[in-house]
Formats: C-alpha cells, sequence, structure tokens
C-alpha cells in the first residue's frame, strides 16, 4: 500500500498530480532509500520518480536546466506556433480567389488570369499552365509560385 493514501494511480499511462509528484521527493528525501525501492512502495517507475527528483533540483536551483513553469510556457508556446502555423498554411492556400487572381495585398504581380483558358467568363482558370477549377486552385504548397511561376 502507498504511503500516500488517497491518490489512485490510474493504469499503463498514469497521470501523477504535482501534489503526488512534491509528496513522492519529500518521502524519497526523508526515507533515505534508493530509488528503486521508494518508487516500488509508491507503486510508481523508478524513472518517474528519478525525473521528479530531478525536476525538483531544477525548480529549486541546483541543478540546470527548464524549471517547471519554464516548459509550460514552452509548451504553451509550441502550442501557439503550431495553431499559427496552421493559419498561415490556411492563408496560404487561399492567396488565389475565384476570380483567378492573386489576392496577395500589395503586390499586383499576378495578371487576371481568367480568359486564358479562351472562354469569356469562364469559371475555370489556368494555374501554372494547366486549367483547374476553383478549388483545385487553392490546394496544395506554395500556391502563389504555381499561380505566378514568373517570380
Amino acid at each position: 500500500m502507498s504511503p500516500l493514501k488517497g491518490v489512485r494511480v490510474p493504469g499503463p499511462t498514469p497521470y501523477y498530480p504535482p501534489q503526488f509528484k512534491r509528496e513522492a521527493v519529500q518521502l524519497y528525501r526523508s526515507s533515505g532509500k534508493s530509488i528503486p525501492k521508494m518508487a516500488k512502495e509508491l507503486g510508481a517507475a523508478s524513472e518517474s520518480l528519478r525525473r521528479w527528483i530531478s525536476q525538483h533540483e531544477v525548480d529549486a536551483g541546483k541543478r540546470e536546466g527548464l524549471t517547471t513553469a519554464q516548459r509550460e510556457e514552452l509548451n504553451r508556446l509550441r502550442r501557439e506556433n503550431c495553431i499559427l502555423k496552421q493559419d498561415k498554411e490556411v492563408l496560404r492556400k487561399a492567396v488565389v480567389d475565384s476570380t483567378g487572381r492573386c489576392n496577395t495585398v500589395g503586390f499586383g504581380c499576378c495578371p487576371d488570369r481568367r480568359f486564358m483558358s479562351g472562354e469569356t467568363g469562364s469559371s475555370r482558370r489556368v494555374v501554372g499552365g494547366r486549367q483547374e477549377g476553383v478549388v483545385g486552385a487553392v490546394e496544395g504548397r506554395g500556391v502563389h509560385k504555381q499561380h505566378c511561376p514568373e517570380r
């Protein structure tokens, strides 16, 4: 039975609450037992306890590394960066509007290619030398380069 009563640890990839980790580190420090023995008593993997101890030392300033607060901030920024990259990709795909013109603000580099297919008022357009429909023209990477091959 775990010395930390009332804390239930779930199955194969358990989530240990921060309070459990703090108390486990304190128990390890006060017990004088080895990490594997203490981890077995707590019902945790010895490597998990070893990481908690190391992180506690970093947070206390006794060891080099990222503190818990810095790790949380880094993870938040990585998630935010991922979302921004996805937003950028969506916007990149939407560079060519349904008229066949590049709607990249301020560049004016793309002539109206709507009539290059020979059909006046056609809803189809030529992009990068091949005729595509409205949806096909905005799919894929580097749409602007496909749309403006002279760039």
